[in-house]
């Protein structure tokens, strides 16, 4: 019978997909190093868990690199189908536990097997002993014979036992080292149990719920609000934890929005047993309700999900306050913490050493904005912008682009006044394919007539103001 193997937080994906029955699996390249290599049936037990965390144990009893020699459905799983990138861990099992404690138990059978042996060995000795005496007092004519036999026996008797005393000794050795080993294992088993008891202490246990839905999840539960961990905008957290005894910690979780940035702090949850998977989230705020509170985050980063009722760890980091934003100052060099992309508040004061159109150019000196009247000094020029052919429906133009146009009569269409309130030249050219032009909903229409012969031009002056409309045509030819 083959040993049990294990290694410290073995875990893989499939670098390709497996069928429900197929016997060799293999894992992400390079990364087949994290298991053991099983040996003259020695062997390792697997877990396989899909994206919908379906689990399935196997028993790997060879290794070759990064392809794994499998035997599927163990421990009353049931064989299944994964896909590429599908987790595949080293987890401790009922049966590799199981096989490990028979394991131990067989070695100590075998040292008292030996110790029961070296009895025997001694006891023979003494009965060839007793023999021989009853042989040296036999016959008186040879006594010097028999004693010399006697001397002999003796001898070899006296070889025995010290041989069964040296095995017994040995028997005696290797229970001592018995002892010792389940002294060690007792002390293993006490630092686990400390570390355990400080990881609670620093970071509270909870068990995670793959329910989505935002109401009280119960006793030490913590839930998302969406299954895709990236798309996570609350979490339902339990005011009580998961460790012995469900302490309430309902003040700390609802102190995490005290402060008064915009981000009150970073949460990072971590599967104590794998700690690849985690989440990180800002919290933006809370909703403190009777027994539990819902978190509003923002996803950060994470790496790969938690399978519902996994043990979790929840630490809060909190942001600082903001800072100071007022304060008055005598002059520009009084503010010692200027602070970037924000206005800046004299709060009365003045700065000095500036001269307006010196070394500071005016405010808006060479611009025409809608909210201030001004005079234009100067002249300026329009870039025409090309409305291109008009040959069906209705044109209406719109200042959009300038207040410069060109279009082309290429088909019957009809002219309509601007939506909005402004000014517009148009300059119109007829193409072979003029045709006749329709004005409907203006106020007024003055000037020429517009014809349908090629080549023909016209200028066509639009005014909109107050709902009123005044189209004036001016034939260019």
């Amino acid at each position: 019978m083959g040993t049990a193997l294990f290694t410290n937080n073995a875990y893989s994906t499939l670098a390709s997909g497996i069928t429900d029955v197929a016997t060799t699996a293999t894992v992400a390249a390079g990364e087949g190093t994290r298991y053991p290599s099983p040996t003259g049936g020695d062997f390792f037990y697997a877990t396989l868990i899909d994206t919908s965390n379906n689990l399935e144990i196997i028993k790997c009893t060879t290794r070759s690199t990064d392809t794994l020699t499998i035997v599927r459905a163990q421990e009353s799983t049931t064989g299944r189908a994964y896909s590429a990138g599908d987790r595949i861990e080293l987890r401790v099992t009922a049966a590799g536990l199981t096989e490990t404690v028979t394991a131990s138990a067989t070695s100590e059978t075998n040292a008292a097997t030996s110790e029961t042996n070296a009895a025997t060995s001694e006891t023979n000795a003494a009965t060839s002993e007793s023999n021989a005496d009853a042989d040296a007092t036999a016959t008186a004519a040879d006594v010097v014979s028999t004693n010399a036999d006697v001397v002999t026996t003796n001898a070899d008797a006296a070889t025995t036992t010290q041989d069964a005393i040296d095995t017994a000794a040995d028997v005696v050795s290797t229970n001592a080292d018995v002892v010792s080993t389940n002294a060690d294992v007792v002390s293993t088993n006490a630092d686990v149990v400390t570390s355990t008891g400080e990881a609670s202490a620093a970071q509270p246990k909870f068990t995670f719920s793959t329910t989505t839905a935002m109401a009280d999840p119960g006793a030490g539960i913590l839930r998302y609000n969406n299954a895709t961990v990236a798309s996570v905008t609350a979490i339902a957290i339990d005011d009580t934890t998961a460790d012995a005894g469900n302490p309430d910690i309902a003040a700390w979780i609802a102190s995490w929005d005290d402060s008064s940035s915009t981000v009150k702090g970073y949460l990072r949850i971590v599967e104590p047993g794998t700690p690849a998977n985690y989440a990180v989230f800002d919290i933006t705020g809370l909703t403190d309700n009777a027994g539990w509170t819902e978190l509003a985050v923002t996803h950060v980063d994470s790496n790969s999900t938690f399978a519902d009722t996994d043990s979790i760890r929840v630490m809060f980091s909190r942001t600082g306050d903001i800072g100071a934003t007022g304060g008055g100052m005598a002059n520009v060099v009084d503010d010692t913490t200027p602070q970037l992309g924000g206005d800046l508040d004299l709060n009365g004061n003045v700065i000095t050493g500036l001269v307006i159109g010196t070394n500071v150019q005016a405010y808006d000196a060479d611009n025409l904005i809608s909210d201030v009247d001004d005079v234009l000094t100067a002249g300026f020029g329009l870039t025409d912008d090309d409305d291109g052919t008009k040959s069906s429906g209705s044109y209406t133009p719109i200042y959009s682009g300038g207040n410069g146009k060109k279009a082309v009569n290429g088909g019957a269409f009809t002219l309509a006044p601007m939506a909005e309130s402004s000014s517009l030249v148009i300059q119109l050219t007829n193409n072979a394919s003029a045709g006749a032009v329709t004005t409907s909903g203006w106020t007024i229409v003055t000037g020429d007539s517009l014809t349908t012969t090629n080549a023909d031009d016209f200028m066509l002056y639009c005014n909109r103001i107050n709902g009123f409309s005044h189209l004036h045509i001016t034939a260019l030819q």
